[in-house]
């Protein structure tokens, strides 16, 4: 019992090592590293001891500048919650912390963490780990490192030298300039044109729609529109590439932040949908709720497979994504993730390895993520490459 119950809790404090380390593409994380060890410290040593809470309240964790931990009680969904967390703590603290998905136990749940305008948008959103914190009746954890000391540097004019050079080197690579334009939806036209990028349930490589979901066109429609759309944004301070984007409507007020290829690519062409104004709507929606949009997107392609939505049905998608709000069967079923949906209604023709949705790299056109989809360990954490 002991080995069974270790397991998750080791993979959980591992995310979050992972999540106050930067930005990952597997989930778009970005955090501070202050306290970073003190954080892991306690983490192992809690959730070791931890069991389940007894009932359906949600404890939030909050650690102090002296390492004391403080518990209320909580429950609310991700962004619902995310004003009086900062209330109540002030704004210069690290949250990491579930949405409804996670509260429901749904495989699909990720942890979400906060961007630098404190919107709970960058999710470390594969393998379920939300669930498990919902498990344990853990809303979020605060981390307030207001005081917090900086790791000491050894040498600090080799690493003032070494930092200069990267950056400059950084800068200098043509692919930066890219990112920096059109954030990761630059893949959108070259993965099309590869052959790779899901479409119809990865029934095809090549979407017919992709110019109108790439990151061309949404620089242009966000550049046209304004307001609070920028299609260069740093999701953390200090960023160099600004990948990153904040996607308005054509009021130019912020439908989602960020809109990012994976979710592109999930929840558009593998749905046959190539309007970036529904894509945005569906992005929240499962930010709301801290769903993965790779999962989801993947088992919203199941369903379609098994008659439940049509290729190119936004309003449909946002209708079953509602069902995973309500925790209808059928929403329980879509947000526990492709491969449950497909032995549920019965598909056989699933887009997963080892448990887990493919990200939006048909690896039947890239061989070489083929091979990394079928030996890794952690094999479909949007590794591309």
């Amino acid at each position: 019992m002991y080995n069974t119950f270790r397991a998750p809790i080791v993979a959980l404090c591992l995310a979050f090592a992972f999540l106050f380390a930067g930005p990952a593409q597997s989930g778009q994380v970005d955090a501070s590293d202050i306290i970073f060890k003190e954080v892991e410290k306690r983490l192992i040593e809690e959730y070791y001891a931890s069991r389940r809470a007894p009932d359906s309240r949600y404890e939030r964790h909050h650690d102090d500048e002296d390492g004391e931990r403080h518990r209320d009680k909580h429950g609310k969904s991700g962004k619902s919650g995310k004003h009086g967390k900062h209330e109540k703590y002030g704004k210069k603290v690290a949250i990491a912390l579930i949405g409804q998905g996670g509260e429901m136990e749904l495989s699909a749940a990720g942890i979400q963490n906060l961007d630098k305008e404190g919107i709970p948008s960058r999710m470390a959103g594969r393998g379920g780990l939300g669930a498990l914190m919902g498990s344990k009746r853990i809303k979020a954890i605060v981390i307030d490192f207001s005081g917090g000391k900086k790791p000491s540097i050894a040498d600090q004019p080799a690493f003032n030298a070494a930092k200069k050079s990267y950056t400059k080197a950084l800068i200098g690579h043509p692919q930066t300039k890219t990112y920096h334009d059109y954030g990761t939806a630059s893949m959108v036209n070259m993965t099309s044109y590869f052959g790779s990028i899901p479409t119809r349930g990865f029934s095809e490589g090549t979407f017919e729609g992709a110019e109108k979901i790439s990151g061309e066109n949404m620089r242009e429609t966000l550049l046209e529109r304004g307001g609070e759309s920028n299609p260069s944004h740093a999701c953390m301070p200090a960023c160099t590439i600004q990948c990153s984007n904040i996607y308005g409507g054509e009021d130019g007020k912020t439908l989602v932040s960020p809109l990012e290829y994976e979710t592109i690519g999930l929840l558009g062409s593998n749905l046959g949908i190539d309007d970036l104004d529904t894509v945005a709507r569906l992005n929240w929606e499962l930010n709301d709720l801290g769903l993965d949009t790779i999962e989801i997107g993947a088992a919203l392609g199941v369903a379609a497979q098994a008659g439940l939505l049509d290729w190119n049905d936004g309003t449909r998608a946002l209708q079953l994504v509602s069902d995973i709000k309500t925790g209808s069967p059928l929403g329980r079923i879509l947000g526990n993730g492709a491969a449950t949906t497909g032995k549920v209604l019965g598909v056989e023709r699933v887009p997963v390895v080892k448990g887990q949705a493919m990200p939006a790299y048909d690896p039947r056109a890239i061989k070489g993520t083929g091979v990394t989809f079928a030996t890794s360990v952690n094999s479909l954490l949007a590794i591309k490459y």
